[in-house]
């Protein structure tokens, strides 16, 4: 018994070793990149519309118009949904528009999707359904550490290649309605009206850029379980009776023109990445001439970063993020602390007081263009996960972002000026600030 114990524990631990230098340890490797990337999409001139999608409870009316509305196809790519009234509705609108004939295609990230345990009827649902097809990117296999940090980061929702909401919203309730179990969480999306068949729109890029995604060998299908026929249409009715009990408040925004479109997205290769995203955000941020306001709720700029992103602009450079005391995210908040002192010498920081967190990422340069996407600034949105930003000239837009943030900084406190922050949360976070000061690469 000894002996077995004994040959057991040399196993676990030799697991541990194989999981930790596969699964973390070799990504501190500064990746080899190419600097030719970021010219390989281009900024698009054509006849697009666009409307941004601030207000929490406007940006779910809006999702739930496109799938009303669908009569051809529905394109949905999300990291996370989460249990709640937000996903009863949107999937039950998402069951309903399969009734009706529309083709839909579900791809969420394989480790996070969250359709196990209360949500695991769901899944039921949707792989019972003939016109829907669900996949999972690059779901958990432990005998495979290498790719457990290869994340779908993208959100995105495409309709019968004629609108499309792109942006930083999971689904979940804490994103869109007032809810006594969350704290809110502000984010931004854009609503962009176009034609995915018209090689110079917005919407088509979406459309190639998802099919890429669903075509690789990462994007796993998933097969229905072995359930009773009687399980699967409770399920559905559950769903669709929550989507058919809910009324919208508001009407589709209205979108304005744009005068460029461009959608940036990362490659999808494992391991580190070639960082796309961060060199647009790089090459529009050196464009400036006034202003910059950049907006993520974490800011984490390695020297990996700043080696292939350096900003050599001269104008003025503002950063929009969460203060340590509304950051729900202990692990992200400890890599900016660790980080706050080096952006401080190039930038000026407005740190978020509340009430609720930030969770949009965006961008306003000179009050004539935007960018709206997925992704964070910091290492695991530049080199590891999949993500997507959506740049647009706009002076409308532009003045309407630029007011939206406002609101935002007038919360905020430069630092370290900030509200208090409890005891138990300070010291958790000085401790996980220790633990992940080797791991930077990894937040």
């Amino acid at each position: 018994m000894r002996r077995v114990s004994k040959f057991l524990r040399k196993v676990i631990l030799c697991y541990l070793v194989y999981a930790l230098v596969g699964g973390i340890l070799m990504f501190a490797i500064s990746p080899q990149v190419s600097e030719d990337l970021h010219e390989s999409s281009q900024p698009l001139h054509g006849n697009d519309g666009a409307a941004l999608l601030n207000d929490r409870l406007k940006s779910f009316d809006a999702r739930i118009h496109l799938l009303q509305d669908a009569t051809d196809y529905i394109d949905i790519a999300y990291y996370t949904i989460y249990p709640g009234e937000a996903a009863d509705i949107f999937f039950g609108e998402v069951l309903s528009a399969a009734d009706r004939g529309v083709h839909v295609r579900i791809l969420l990230d394989g480790i996070f999707h969250n359709l196990r345990f209360s949500l695991r009827s769901v899944f039921h649902a949707l792989t019972h359904h003939q016109n829907i097809e669900l996949r999972y990117w690059e779901p958990f296999n432990p005998f495979k550490p290498w790719t457990w940090q290869h994340r779908l980061h993208d959100k995105m929702l495409l309709v019968d290649g004629r609108y499309g909401i792109l942006g930083g919203r999971n689904i979940g309730d804490q994103y869109y309605f007032d809810n006594e179990q969350y704290k809110p969480v502000f984010d931004m999306d854009v609503l962009i009206r176009g034609d995915a068949d018209v090689s110079t729109s917005g919407l088509h890029a979406a459309r190639s850029y998802f099919e890429t995604l669903w075509h690789a060998p990462y994007a796993e299908l998933q097969e229905p379980s072995r359930i009773t026929e009687r399980k699967v249409v409770d399920a559905t009715n559950t769903y669709m009776e929550a989507a058919s009990k809910y009324e919208t408040s508001s009407d589709l925004p209205a979108c304005v023109p744009v005068a460029m479109i461009h959608m940036v997205h990362n490659p999808l290769d494992r391991g580190s990445k070639d960082p796309a995203v961060l060199y647009a955000m790089r090459d529009y941020s050196n464009s400036a001439k006034e202003r910059i306001v950049l907006q993520s709720p974490y800011i984490i700029i390695n020297g990996a970063m700043r080696k292939h992103a350096e900003f050599t602009g001269e104008a003025e450079r503002i950063f929009l993020t969460n203060s340590e005391a509304v950051s729900p995210n202990y692990l992200a908040i400890a890599g900016y602390l660790n980080n706050r002192k080096r952006l401080l010498r190039s930038s000026d920081i407005f740190e978020y007081q509340g009430p609720g967190s930030l969770h949009g990422k965006t961008i306003l340069i000179d009050g004539t263009t935007v960018g709206i996407g997925t992704f964070n600034m910091d290492p695991r949105s530049s080199f590891l996960s999949t993500e997507t930003m959506v740049f647009m000239e706009s002076e409308r837009l532009a003045s309407q972002l630029e007011e939206m943030l406002e609101c935002y900084m007038e919360a905020s406190l430069p630092p370290p000026e900030s509200q208090k922050v409890p005891f138990i949360k300070r010291l958790t976070i000085l401790l996980v600030r220790l633990i992940v000061a080797p791991f930077h690469y990894m937040l």
